[in-house]
């Protein structure tokens, strides 16, 4: 038994699972081409530094960046963060 299609505010289904789905094929193929590139060499990289050696150096160093920025924006915003009446004026 499968689970009802979501649906948005209209009462119809969005294009939104499409998209996600495309996403990941996506992601999939170029994954896939990456791998072959790895077995195949059909394109040969001349890397300057020595960590650019590691097969998909580029995808996770991206990925560390991502999560260091996300990790860092929820420290500012705990720091930063502000009373929900912080600008209310108290003249009584």
């Amino acid at each position: 038994m499968t689970a009802p299609a979501q649906q948005n505010d209209t009462g119809r289904r969005g294009p939104a699972r499409g998209i996600f789905l495309a996403l990941i094929a996506l992601c999939a193929v170029l994954g896939l081409i990456d791998v072959v590139n790895l077995a195949l060499h059909w394109v040969h990289h001349h890397p300057y530094f020595s960590a650019e050696h590691i097969p998909n150096f580029y995808g996770f160093f991206g990925l560390a960046g991502c999560v260091f920025v996300a990790v860092i924006s929820r420290w500012l915003r705990r720091t930063l963060m502000r009373d929900e009446d912080y600008y209310d004026d108290d003249v009584d």
